[in-house]
């Protein structure tokens, strides 16, 4: 004869196996996410990171195209533009939440043609151009005396 007592789980052994299950399952997830969408599962913890530095991600439209970019802080504006082939939100990913320390608001958009910011078709995405996207960019956001600062194109 089999006592029925014994074959009881305690509560907090329920808690516990409970706890671990999920940990599994979360684990298991996480791995296939990584797996299957590296790129984007980076995105995302670099957009984590920066949001608990005070900076979030933003957009707005300039002359009739959407455009992405990286803003926080308060102070002296510092606008960054990001390499060729590049984001800013990649670029910028190091720098940017220490100059927001330093008390400064950093402002570091997506050109035009990059990272989230819309590619039109009929932009020829030359240097020049690009300069005049860079003006555009501090007008839409009534930027007069900033710091500059680029990498590689930017």
């Amino acid at each position: 004869m089999v006592d029925m007592d014994s074959r009881r789980v305690s509560p907090a052994v329920r808690i516990i196996l409970w706890l671990v299950s999920a940990v599994v399952i979360l684990f298991v997830v996480l791995i296939v996410v990584f797996w299957r969408a590296p790129i984007w599962a980076g995105e995302k913890i670099s957009q984590l990171q920066l949001y608990s530095e005070g900076i979030h991600s933003r957009s707005m439209d300039i002359d009739g195209h959407h455009v992405h970019y990286i803003e926080g802080g308060a102070g002296q504006p510092v606008v960054l533009i990001h390499g060729l082939g590049s984001q800013a939100q990649n670029d910028w990913m190091q720098l940017a939440p220490r100059l927001v320390r330093a008390g400064y608001h950093v402002y570091a958009p997506d050109l035009l043609g990059y990272g989230r910011s819309a590619k039109p078709v009929n932009n020829t995405y030359s240097i020049p151009e690009e300069a005049k996207f860079v003006e555009s960019f501090l007008d839409a956001n009534h930027l007069g005396a900033i710091e500059l600062g680029g990498v590689s194109m930017g």
